[in-house]
């Protein structure tokens, strides 16, 4: 609707409605998803679960939702509870991306190939697609530590 964005960058009432429809049946298939193992690992984790009930029973009853919400925007350790439960069990465990232009990915260390040759990136083209694991990359030992698996 905006008057800023050009035409033919605006998204048309078909897709939108295309998305609304993504997010309503997939967004609430992977909320599900995230609060039950969410719920599961504080089961698992005592400590935490106390901590995390003491950090919600200091929100005060509230009939206003949206003052109930900006208190809960306030709670910094259930903030970190659902990050972490996010980031151990990923709802979306990978996506695919479809590159616009030539590109070139850098790497975090680089990879000897078998001809002895090393890359320090990888060329990507228009219109290949990419694999982006992100399951991987919240487990990963070499980015969060040995205890990456972990619920902490």
């Amino acid at each position: 609707m905006s008057q800023e964005i050009p035409d033919d960058q605006k998204i048309s009432d078909e897709d939108m409605l295309n998305q609304i429809n993504t997010f309503l049946f997939a967004g609430s298939d992977t909320t599900a998803l995230a609060m039950t193992w969410i719920l599961y690992h504080l089961t698992q984790s005592p400590d935490i679960q106390k901590r995390l009930r003491e950090e919600l029973l200091t929100v005060p009853e509230n009939d206003d939702a949206y003052a109930l919400f900006q208190e809960l925007d306030q709670l910094h350790f259930f903030d970190n509870v659902v990050k972490e439960g996010l980031r151990l069990v990923s709802p979306v465990h990978s996506t695919l991306r479809v590159a616009m232009h030539d590109d070139e990915i850098p790497l975090s260390e680089p990879v000897k190939q078998s001809d002895g040759s090393v890359l320090w990136s990888v060329r990507i083209k228009e219109g290949q697609i990419v694999h982006i694991p992100m399951e991987g990359f919240n487990l990963d030992r070499a980015s969060w530590g040995q205890d990456a698996w972990e619920f902490k």
